[in-house]
């Protein structure tokens, strides 16, 4: 598999399902590096005796987390002839359909023979089919191993055994519960599964023991031979001495000159394998290195840059510098080639060498346009946000990905979900750009429309309006939120209230309603809320709430009349209120809310008054709250 796919997730070992004609040998999970999408490689091995033609699975994707992500994605393998022992399925690739998927089981569906049979799961997943152990592990000696290939012959390297409905013979085959003969070997299944250790290390030992009689036997017929063979000796001895100093001098001495002939005329690399040869032979070591050095020096001067860091590399005392010069040089030739990561990879070696961190500059414009070029704007702006040059084509680029990003935003495209406070945050910054502010300052007053018309963060809107004040009618926003104001810092003065229907005017002619004390929070945070156990707690919002006459409170006749106050939440999902007391006359009445989630929300007071059980609406009174986290 080339470069192209990363792995996510392997197979640990071979899968099977009880009945299957089929195991899987291997298998990986795989990214496409290109496309982003993610698949399934599987290696199926045939252990049936019929020939397949075409096999159908299952993959149940997991996350990452290895829990489940959805239903099971099938798919076949058709057009094949696979023959009893015979691998296939590592070529098909099994795409997933959720590409966030990185582990998976897999369910063998059906398997079709070529005589049309078909082969059907009841829908076990594949389990680990645990390795078989081999001889030698168990059998530990090496006499005890050569012992059991006698007895089992030289194919027996594994321990028989038995594991689902499946046996496995010595040589490493797997069968069929029901057959009796290994389909390799042909040894009976009751003769290898009837291994007995103690016996097999009994033949050894006798084995071993004839072994030795016969040993010593030979070595006194040797010893007969001794005498004539001690002449003969005596001769050899005399040409070993003659050649190991033709082997430790004369030969080294042939080949030093041969390997300083073709250092003195530019072989480096004959020298270098004549001076590894001869080791410590003379000044041998010394001139090894001399080879490296000039060679290494010659690929520089040819280019040859990536193998002369290699023999620069190889340098007892290490060159850093013409290291240096060679990584700079491939980051220049990859920075010609647009390769980008290959310049930034070189470039992190070099950091702060000759002009090496001007030339970054380069590297990441050309990996911001590339990004720019695939649309992926939010990958460019974070790439130009870490980096800290105040090149004036870093800055330029910021600001064209800048508008590109808003823009998206804005439009709910390239991967962006729409965003208007997004967009507005990113059009608020290029306002006073030459290139493109008058375009910004179009958009951040749409997104500004947008955020108060259709959302609760009115106060962001505003501050958007307040950047672009003189443009279009955003003044009338403002001014709308200054009215509000006003209304929020006339309502904590004294509020005349004329009564005109007959009914109150008989009762009581004129009215003052106060709001002694003020509000006390427009901004409440939840956190700030939350009791020791971690609940909600309410929040009072004012206090000492009452319908007074002449600065006195009022109180009506019983429970038939009076003054009753009603607080209402525009948004409950975002706050609650509730009036502590029912009758406006009973004046400590407080209002309290209690925060749910963030958000603004309107909180409106009725004031009604009732005169003989009917209830009449007298005033409203309103005022805007801000949830935070």
């Amino acid at each position: 598999m080339s470069n192209r796919f990363e792995k996510l997730y392997s197979l640990s070992g071979q899968l099977y399902a009880p009945s299957s004609p089929v195991i899987i040998t291997a298998g990986a999970l795989l990214k496409d590096t290109q496309t982003g999408k993610v698949l399934a490689q599987l290696k199926f091995k045939n252990i049936n005796s019929k020939v397949i033609k075409a096999i159908t699975v299952s993959l149940l994707p997991h996350d990452t987390a290895n829990q489940p992500l959805g239903e099971k994605e099938t798919h076949q393998i058709l057009d094949l002839a696979a023959n009893r022992d015979s691998e296939f399925g590592q070529k098909t690739p099994l795409y997933f359909s959720n590409n966030t998927t990185r582990a998976y089981q897999v369910i063998v569906e059906e398997v079709v023979f070529s005589d049309n049979t078909v082969w059907k799961t009841d829908g076990t997943p594949l389990s680990e089919l645990p390795a078989q152990k081999a001889a030698s592990e168990t059998l530990v000696d090496a006499e005890l191993e050569k012992q059991y290939k006698s007895e089992y012959g030289e194919r027996a390297n594994f321990m028989a055994d038995t594991c689902f409905d499946l046996w496995r013979c010595h040589c490493g085959a797997i069968n069929n519960n029901n057959e009796f003969n290994c389909h390799i070997c042909d040894i009976e299944k009751n003769y290898v599964l009837a291994f007995d250790i103690e016996r097999l290390r009994d033949n050894c030992n006798t084995r071993l023991e004839r072994a030795e009689r016969e040993k010593q036997e030979a070595l006194a017929v040797s010893k007969k031979r001794l005498t004539k063979v001690s002449i003969i000796a005596a001769m050899l001895l005399v040409g070993i001495v003659l050649i190991r100093a033709y082997i430790s001098f004369i030969l080294p001495s042939i080949d030093y000159k041969k390997a300083t002939d073709a250092y003195s005329t530019g072989n480096y690399l004959t020298a270098i394998a004549a001076y590894e040869k001869l080791g410590s032979f003379k000044n041998s070591k010394e001139m090894l290195q001399k080879s490296f050095s000039s060679y290494a020096d010659l690929l520089f001067d040819e280019g040859d840059y990536q193998s002369a860091i290699e023999y620069y590399g190889k340098l007892a005392g290490k060159n850093p510098e013409k290291e240096k010069e060679c990584h700079y040089h491939l980051m220049l030739a990859a920075i010609d080639a647009n390769d980008w990561e290959q310049a930034d990879e070189e470039y992190s070696l070099i950091k702060g060498y000759s002009d090496a961190d001007n030339r970054a500059v380069d590297i990441t414009v050309g990996k911001v346009k590339e990004l720019v070029e695939k649309k992926y704007y939010l990958a460019a702006n974070r790439l130009l946000n870490s980096c800290p040059s105040k090149d004036e084509k870093i800055l330029t680029l910021k600001r064209d990905v800048q508008y590109l990003l808003s823009l998206s935003y804005f439009e709910g495209n390239n991967g962006q979900s729409q965003d208007y406070i997004k967009a507005a945050n990113g059009f608020s910054e290029l306002i006073g750009d030459e290139k493109y502010g008058a375009e910004a300052k179009e958009f951040l007053y749409l997104c500004a429309v947008q955020i108060y018309e259709k959302s609760s963060s009115k106060d962001k809107a505003l501050m958007y309006f307040e950047k672009i004040s003189e443009y279009k009618n955003s003044k009338t926003y403002l001014e709308k939120q200054n009215k509000v104001s006003g209304k929020i810092a006339s309502s904590k003065k004294e509020a005349s209230l004329s009564l005109t229907s007959e009914a109150s005017s008989e009762y009581i002619p004129k009215l003052s309603w106060y709001i002694a004390d003020h509000v006390h929070d427009e901004t409440i945070s939840i956190d700030g809320l939350r009791g020791p156990n971690g609940e909600y707690r309410s929040k009072e919002l004012f206090s000492h709430i009452g319908v007074y006459k002449d600065g006195q409170p009022v109180s009506g006749p019983g429970t038939s009349e009076g003054y009753k106050i009603v607080c209402q939440s525009s948004a409950p999902e975002i706050i609650s209120c509730e009036v502590g007391g029912y009758y406006a006359s009973e004046y400590w009445n407080t209002i309290t809310g209690t925060p749910h989630q963030e958000g603004t929300a309107t909180v409106t007071l009725y004031l009604y008054q009732i005169v003989s059980g009917e209830m009449s609406l007298v005033d409203t009174w309103s005022w805007y709250l801000t949830i935070i986290q």
